[in-house]
Protein backbone atom coordinates (compact mmCIF):
# COMPACT_ATOMS: atom_id res chain seq x y z
CA UNK A 1 0.00 0.00 0.00
CA UNK A 2 1.39 3.64 -0.91
CA UNK A 3 2.36 5.91 1.65
CA UNK A 4 -0.52 8.59 0.06
CA UNK A 5 -0.86 12.07 0.87
CA UNK A 6 -3.74 13.94 0.04
CA UNK A 7 -3.94 18.04 -1.09
CA UNK A 8 -7.28 19.30 -1.31
CA UNK A 9 -6.44 22.81 -3.08
CA UNK A 10 -9.12 25.50 -2.15
CA UNK A 11 -6.91 28.80 -1.97
CA UNK A 12 -7.83 30.15 -5.21
CA UNK A 13 -9.46 33.38 -5.54
CA UNK A 14 -12.40 32.77 -7.36
CA UNK A 15 -11.80 35.81 -9.73
CA UNK A 16 -14.15 34.07 -12.36
CA UNK A 17 -16.52 32.71 -9.77
CA UNK A 18 -16.92 36.02 -7.82
CA UNK A 19 -16.10 34.86 -4.32
CA UNK A 20 -14.92 31.85 -2.50
CA UNK A 21 -15.82 29.59 -4.93
CA UNK A 22 -15.49 26.32 -2.16
CA UNK A 23 -17.72 27.38 -0.21
CA UNK A 24 -20.30 27.68 -2.49
CA UNK A 25 -23.22 25.49 -1.65
CA UNK A 26 -24.06 22.56 -4.34
CA UNK A 27 -26.59 20.09 -2.91
CA UNK A 28 -26.75 21.59 0.17
CA UNK A 29 -23.37 21.72 1.00
CA UNK A 30 -20.15 23.66 0.20
CA UNK A 31 -18.13 22.37 -2.89
CA UNK A 32 -15.44 21.85 -0.61
CA UNK A 33 -17.65 19.42 1.96
CA UNK A 34 -18.02 17.17 -1.02
CA UNK A 35 -14.14 17.19 -1.79
CA UNK A 36 -13.67 16.36 1.60
CA UNK A 37 -15.90 13.20 1.33
CA UNK A 38 -14.32 11.93 -2.18
CA UNK A 39 -10.86 12.10 -0.06
CA UNK A 40 -12.11 10.32 2.82
CA UNK A 41 -13.24 7.33 0.58
CA UNK A 42 -9.09 6.61 0.19
CA UNK A 43 -8.66 4.64 3.36
CA UNK A 44 -5.47 5.16 5.03
CA UNK A 45 -4.21 8.67 3.51
CA UNK A 46 -3.57 11.37 5.01
CA UNK A 47 -5.56 14.51 3.72
CA UNK A 48 -4.48 18.32 4.13
CA UNK A 49 -5.88 21.37 2.73
CA UNK A 50 -4.49 24.53 1.34
CA UNK A 51 -6.38 27.76 2.07
CA UNK A 52 -5.84 31.66 1.86
CA UNK A 53 -9.60 32.64 3.17
CA UNK A 54 -10.45 32.76 6.52
CA UNK A 55 -14.23 31.07 6.04
CA UNK A 56 -12.59 28.22 4.27
CA UNK A 57 -10.00 27.78 6.90
CA UNK A 58 -12.64 28.07 9.95
CA UNK A 59 -14.91 25.12 8.08
CA UNK A 60 -11.81 23.26 7.50
CA UNK A 61 -10.63 23.22 11.01
CA UNK A 62 -14.57 22.47 12.13
CA UNK A 63 -14.13 19.38 9.92
CA UNK A 64 -11.11 18.95 12.22
CA UNK A 65 -8.44 18.96 9.19
CA UNK A 66 -5.32 20.32 8.47
CA UNK A 67 -4.97 23.59 7.47
CA UNK A 68 -1.94 24.61 5.15
CA UNK A 69 -2.27 28.34 4.91
CA UNK A 70 -1.43 29.83 1.29
CA UNK A 71 -0.60 33.44 2.21
CA UNK A 72 0.12 34.34 -1.05
CA UNK A 73 -2.90 32.63 -3.63
CA UNK A 74 -2.16 35.60 -5.95
CA UNK A 75 0.96 33.37 -6.75
CA UNK A 76 -1.41 31.12 -8.79
CA UNK A 77 -2.28 27.55 -8.45
CA UNK A 78 1.56 26.26 -8.33
CA UNK A 79 1.92 28.22 -4.71
CA UNK A 80 -0.65 25.68 -3.23
CA UNK A 81 0.87 22.72 -5.22
CA UNK A 82 4.53 23.84 -3.78
CA UNK A 83 2.99 23.99 0.09
CA UNK A 84 1.16 20.53 -0.35
CA UNK A 85 4.04 19.20 -1.78
CA UNK A 86 6.27 20.55 0.66
CA UNK A 87 4.24 19.23 3.15
CA UNK A 88 3.64 15.33 2.28
CA UNK A 89 7.37 15.34 0.87
CA UNK A 90 7.98 12.29 2.50
CA UNK A 91 5.05 10.28 1.73
CA UNK A 92 5.80 8.13 -1.39
CA UNK A 93 2.51 9.38 -3.71
CA UNK A 94 0.80 12.88 -3.42
CA UNK A 95 -3.21 12.81 -4.51
CA UNK A 96 -4.87 16.79 -6.13
CA UNK A 97 -8.11 17.17 -5.83
CA UNK A 98 -10.01 20.73 -6.74
CA UNK A 99 -12.82 21.99 -4.86
CA UNK A 100 -14.95 23.08 -8.32
CA UNK A 101 -15.88 19.55 -9.98
CA UNK A 102 -19.04 18.66 -7.88
CA UNK A 103 -19.91 15.91 -9.55
CA UNK A 104 -16.67 13.66 -8.92
CA UNK A 105 -17.49 10.47 -7.51
CA UNK A 106 -15.06 8.53 -4.88
CA UNK A 107 -15.72 5.41 -6.95
CA UNK A 108 -13.46 7.03 -10.13
CA UNK A 109 -11.17 8.76 -7.39
CA UNK A 110 -10.51 5.17 -5.86
CA UNK A 111 -10.14 3.40 -9.13
CA UNK A 112 -6.87 6.50 -9.53
CA UNK A 113 -5.40 5.42 -6.54
CA UNK A 114 -5.69 1.71 -7.33
CA UNK A 115 -4.64 2.09 -10.69
CA UNK A 116 -1.76 4.22 -9.56
CA UNK A 117 -0.87 1.24 -6.86
CA UNK A 118 -0.97 -1.49 -9.37
CA UNK A 119 1.40 0.21 -12.06
CA UNK A 120 5.18 1.48 -11.64
CA UNK A 121 3.38 5.02 -13.07
CA UNK A 122 5.25 8.16 -12.40
CA UNK A 123 1.90 9.87 -12.39
CA UNK A 124 -1.69 8.97 -13.09
CA UNK A 125 -5.11 11.17 -14.14
CA UNK A 126 -8.85 10.79 -14.26
CA UNK A 127 -9.90 11.29 -17.89
CA UNK A 128 -13.35 12.16 -18.86
CA UNK A 129 -14.05 11.62 -22.10
CA UNK A 130 -11.35 13.90 -23.72
CA UNK A 131 -10.57 15.79 -20.75
CA UNK A 132 -8.28 15.10 -18.56
CA UNK A 133 -5.91 16.30 -15.67
CA UNK A 134 -7.46 16.61 -12.23
CA UNK A 135 -7.28 14.81 -10.58
CA UNK A 136 -4.11 13.67 -10.07
CA UNK A 137 -1.73 11.44 -8.04
CA UNK A 138 1.88 12.37 -8.14
CA UNK A 139 4.78 9.63 -7.28
CA UNK A 140 7.78 11.12 -5.38
CA UNK A 141 9.77 11.30 -8.31
CA UNK A 142 7.88 13.71 -9.45
CA UNK A 143 8.08 15.73 -6.83
CA UNK A 144 10.64 17.81 -7.99
CA UNK A 145 8.71 19.07 -10.57
CA UNK A 146 6.07 19.97 -8.46
CA UNK A 147 8.18 22.13 -6.07
CA UNK A 148 9.71 24.18 -8.99
CA UNK A 149 6.26 24.99 -10.51
CA UNK A 150 4.94 28.48 -10.58
CA UNK A 151 2.48 31.23 -11.49
CA UNK A 152 -0.47 29.19 -12.82
CA UNK A 153 1.34 26.30 -14.05
CA UNK A 154 -0.39 23.34 -12.33
CA UNK A 155 -0.04 19.60 -12.31
CA UNK A 156 -1.06 19.32 -15.77
CA UNK A 157 2.87 20.85 -16.85
CA UNK A 158 3.97 17.87 -14.67
CA UNK A 159 2.04 15.23 -16.47
CA UNK A 160 3.11 16.67 -19.83
CA UNK A 161 6.79 16.77 -18.85
CA UNK A 162 6.33 12.57 -17.60
CA UNK A 163 4.22 12.06 -20.71
CA UNK A 164 5.25 8.54 -20.98
CA UNK A 165 5.04 7.29 -17.33
CA UNK A 166 1.78 8.57 -17.14
CA UNK A 167 -1.62 6.23 -16.61
CA UNK A 168 -5.20 8.10 -17.33
CA UNK A 169 -8.04 6.12 -15.87
CA UNK A 170 -11.17 6.37 -17.06
CA UNK A 171 -14.25 7.94 -14.87
CA UNK A 172 -17.04 5.87 -13.94
CA UNK A 173 -19.68 8.35 -15.01
CA UNK A 174 -19.48 11.02 -17.99
CA UNK A 175 -18.69 14.25 -16.88
CA UNK A 176 -17.62 13.49 -13.56
CA UNK A 177 -15.10 16.22 -14.43
CA UNK A 178 -16.54 18.96 -15.11
CA UNK A 179 -15.91 22.19 -13.67
CA UNK A 180 -17.95 24.85 -11.69
CA UNK A 181 -15.54 28.00 -12.46
CA UNK A 182 -18.78 30.34 -12.41
CA UNK A 183 -21.91 30.45 -10.43
CA UNK A 184 -23.86 30.04 -14.10
CA UNK A 185 -21.37 26.81 -14.87
CA UNK A 186 -22.56 25.57 -11.09
CA UNK A 187 -26.26 26.81 -11.70
CA UNK A 188 -26.52 24.17 -14.85
CA UNK A 189 -24.97 21.44 -12.89
CA UNK A 190 -27.63 21.36 -10.78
Amino acid sequence: MTDLGIVILAAGLGRRFGGNKVMAMFHGQPMLAHTISVAEGIPGAEMAIVASNGETRCYAEEKNRKVLWNPAPEEGIASSIRRGTAYFGQKDAILFLVCDMPLLTAESVRRLVQAFENSSAAAACLKDGSHSGNPAVFSRRCFPALLELSGEAGGKRVLRQYAQEVLTVPCIFENELTDADTKSALSQLS
